[in-house]
């Protein structure tokens, strides 16, 4: 793994590149990872041409709109290297426009050997929330700016074996706007 992270690092050429959402949280969890989450800074499109053309890949757009890009990879460490582009003007802006808590945490790339040194956390319950298996929204527009948060919340605590904190569940099961 530390071969393909350093190559993908090698790619950013200045960029910033952080590791996000799912891949953070499992490598916290110590769960193996099928894929790499990644935000940058600017311009994922052309990050994303060169990553993928780096591993031969096939490059999919996920959200032109929002610059979201998959990388599917073959015979590769993890499947799949998603990348998008910063939502907000730093990387703690990003992850407070996550949806849960145990979604909120990013760190450098380029930090990845010692990644829980460097650490990005903007939520206090963060790491809480990741070591009692918690599903917690971070704010109360997260499940109306984008409902089907609503399924990855059931997902989640299926999956992970999570349970709803008390704001979560009276959030998600009393959800109106559709």
């Amino acid at each position: 793994m530390n071969k393909f992270i350093k190559k993908i690092n090698e790619l950013s050429q200045g960029d910033e590149v952080y590791a996000v959402g799912g891949f953070s949280r499992d490598l916290f969890l110590k769960r193996k990872y099928n894929d790499v989450d990644l935000a940058v800074n600017k311009n994922a499109l052309k990050y994303s041409k060169k990553v993928a053309a780096a591993f031969k890949s096939k490059l999919i757009a996920l959200d032109e709109a929002n610059e979201t890009y998959r990388i599917i990879l073959k015979d590769s460490v993890v499947a799949n290297i998603d990348i998008s582009l910063i939502n907000g003007k730093t990387i703690r802006e990003d992850l407070q426009n996550r949806d849960f808590t145990i979604n909120a945490v990013a760190f450098n790339l380029k930090n990845f050997e010692n990644f829980r040194k460097h650490v990005i956390l903007p939520n206090k319950n963060t790491l809480k929330d990741l070591k009692s298996k918690t599903l917690n929204v971070i704010s109360t527009k997260s499940f109306k700016s984008d409902p089907l948060r609503m399924l990855r919340a059931f997902r989640f605590a299926a999956e992970f074996n999570f349970k709803f904190c008390r704001k979560t569940k009276c959030r998600s099961f009393q959800f109106k706007e559709f």
